[in-house]
């Protein structure tokens, strides 16, 4: 069965509605909420320890509490820890995981999903592919995800494999990097910052900080 079958085919099964329309927004916004990434697509840069992913996280539980379908986009081998997005917030029961084999893929799921309308978010974690990187026909894959973005108003986030930083550099809106910091008190908390380190909207210069708890492994 196609990708594109499969995931028409999740779409009619999971009843998912279309995102909301595009909306303005104040100053008094988060650059590092749901309502300021629409219709981008941004990049994390790889960081220490769970930094990304649990930034990642944070803009996730900001789309759901507006309402909006999220979908993470990951490989077949490794994919996110779900009791660490569920301890950030994220409800893990209306959030669609697709998992594949190559980059190719992933940027075609990703394609069919915003075309269709029906989400507000999606991930690409190309982190998650270990190595399993294709090249033939992904440009042109990614030039049309950056128009699907503006014109369905979806805020698209992707993970670049660690040995690739520059993945997409041309057609990214906004390149973040992140940092994660163990706190003293409260315990078995951390920082986690968000920093832009290009932002094509010219608006470069903020620092987005949410504590957390130290993912599983790192107390």
């Amino acid at each position: 069965m196609s990708v594109a079958r499969q995931l028409d085919e999740l779409l009619k099964a999971r009843h998912i509605t279309r995102g909301k329309s595009l909306r303005s927004f104040s100053h008094n916004v988060s650059p590092w909420s749901y309502t300021a990434l629409q219709g981008r697509l941004v990049s994390l840069l790889p960081g220490a320890m769970s930094a990304p992913v649990s930034a990642v996280f944070q803009v996730i539980w900001d789309a759901q509490n507006e309402g909006e379908t999220v979908v993470w986009i990951g490989g077949t081998q490794s994919c996110f820890y779900p009791p660490d997005a569920a301890r950030q917030g994220v409800d893990l029961t209306a959030m669609t995981v697709v998992r594949l084999n190559t980059d190719k893929d992933m940027w075609f799921a990703a394609d069919t999903l915003i075309r269709s309308g029906g989400v507000g978010m999606v991930i690409i974690d190309l982190a998650a592919l270990e190595g399993r990187h294709s090249t033939q026909g992904v440009l042109s894959l990614q030039h049309r995800l950056s128009g699907l973005a503006r014109t369905h108003n979806t805020a698209v986030i992707i993970l670049p494999h660690r040995e690739n930083t520059a993945d997409n550099g041309a057609l990214v809106s906004l390149t973040v990097k992140t940092h994660m910091t163990p706190l003293d008190l409260p315990v078995g908390t951390c920082q986690v910052d968000a920093t832009p380190q290009r932002d094509k909207t010219g608006t470069a210069n903020w620092k987005a900080e949410a504590i957390c708890d130290v993912p599983d492994g790192l107390c």
